[in-house]
């Protein structure tokens, strides 16, 4: 999948303002759920963002609501803490990543986070799409049943 800010309400985070895209491979469980399909129908009905339905909130972002609702969700099920939040789905992303033997690297350039050390400055681009859905084909959530997730259909 391919994340832009080329067009309206569209950013990528990251230093400089050099950043255009980013390629970010889906998990093989996403694929097998109709994510695919789910996304050619947004397209078909004429969204330009994979949700389209959703709005920006006073400051242009898209995410804010979202959060929102999702805090107010954790709570009403009894689980919020001061720890819980939606960007909590990025730390059990990179949990998951260190428990399935993703290297570090490979889990920092999933997330969009920027390589660490002094060899981080050599050489001319990220990796390659194949190397990081293999990176994320390894990420494995033991306790997450998915056997209730009913598959896109439309």
């Amino acid at each position: 999948m391919r994340l832009t800010n080329e067009g309206e309400g569209q950013r990528i985070k990251g230093k400089g303002d050099d950043i255009r895209s980013r390629d970010v491979p889906l998990h093989r469980e996403l694929i097998r759920l109709g994510f695919w399909e789910f996304a050619e129908d947004q397209r078909q009905d004429g969204h330009t963002r994979l949700f389209g339905q959703l709005k920006a909130d006073a400051s242009g972002y898209f995410s804010g609501k979202t959060s929102e609702a999702f805090s107010t969700y954790l709570k009403q099920i009894g689980v919020k803490t001061a720890k819980t939040s939606f960007h909590s789905f990025r730390h059990t992303f990179k949990d998951a990543c260190r428990a399935c033997g993703v290297e570090p690297h490979l889990s920092n350039a999933l997330l969009g986070h920027a390589e660490l050390g002094t060899g981080s400055v050599y050489g001319t681009g990220g990796y390659g799409l194949p190397l990081l859905r293999d990176a994320v084909d390894k990420v494995d959530y033991q306790s997450l049943s998915l056997e209730y997730v009913k598959p896109y259909s439309g």
